[in-house]
């Protein structure tokens, strides 16, 4: 959890259940993320994500393996979305911000995999 948004997120879905309502939250599954702090961790789907690239000066389309892992964390039910780790270097990283990433491309991925996912 980092920052003010985690705490509105985790804030809002805990109230959420607390009036008997189901939530999960889709979250990236970053590298940093201890595994110890995941509980009930589950493989869930893989699936493909249609995603464009640079390559040699030339817009390329592609799809991205992902994984997505349910669980939780801090009492709050989340979907953890991962591209796979032998092909992608996105959401790897030492800590969340900063990463060894382009974060611009793994925000524009994470989009279109929730949306890939809830199809």
């Amino acid at each position: 959890k980092v920052g003010g948004l985690a705490d509105v997120v985790t804030g809002l879905a805990k109230a959420c259940a607390e009036r008997g309502h189901y939530t999960e939250v889709m979250l990236p599954y970053y590298t940093c993320i201890p595994e110890e702090v995941i509980e009930d961790k589950k493989f869930e789907h893989e699936f493909t994500v249609p995603k464009g690239y640079h390559w040699d000066g030339e817009m390329r389309l592609g799809n991205q393996i992902t994984r997505v892992f349910s669980g939780r964390i801090a009492g709050v039910n989340v979907l953890l979305v991962q591209p796979d780790p032998e092909t992608s270097n996105i959401f790897k990283c030492d800590r969340i911000y900063g990463g060894g990433y382009n974060e611009v491309e793994a925000y524009l991925y994470f989009s279109r995999a929730c949306l890939e996912f809830l199809k």
